[in-house]
């Protein structure tokens, strides 16, 4: 049976073996890292994960790498992915600034 909208199955432990591999597990970011707070702040402004893509030029999947960690975040000391944070900021409506220092405190943050 569809669920609505606004319906979100979550697993429990007494879910039969099939519902539970259709039960959807709710995602944490680490809101510390660069792609945590990325993905935070297009959650908030209620934007797909598809459309930011778009928005940016990278793959959907490049895009779910590094908001998950398992991509570095754009150097904004290379021009080419400076120009990726500012595309990022834009699409967001995010202070550039702000943005910049997350992503220099997480390459910091790689290194050690």
């Amino acid at each position: 049976m569809p669920l609505a909208c606004d319906q979100v199955r979550r697993y429990t432990p007494t879910m039969t073996v099939e519902r539970r591999r259709t039960a959807r597990r709710p995602v944490q970011f680490n809101l510390t890292s660069f792609g945590g707070k990325v993905a935070q702040i297009r959650r908030l402004r209620r934007m797909p994960q598809t459309l930011l893509a778009d928005k940016i030029g990278w793959s959907e999947s490049h895009l779910g790498k590094v908001e998950s960690g398992k991509r570095p975040a754009p150097n904004p000391d290379k021009p080419r992915q400076m120009a990726t944070l500012e595309k990022i900021a834009k699409a967001l409506h995010w202070d550039l600034a702000d943005l910049v220092e997350l992503a220099r405190r997480s390459q910091v943050e790689r290194v050690f």
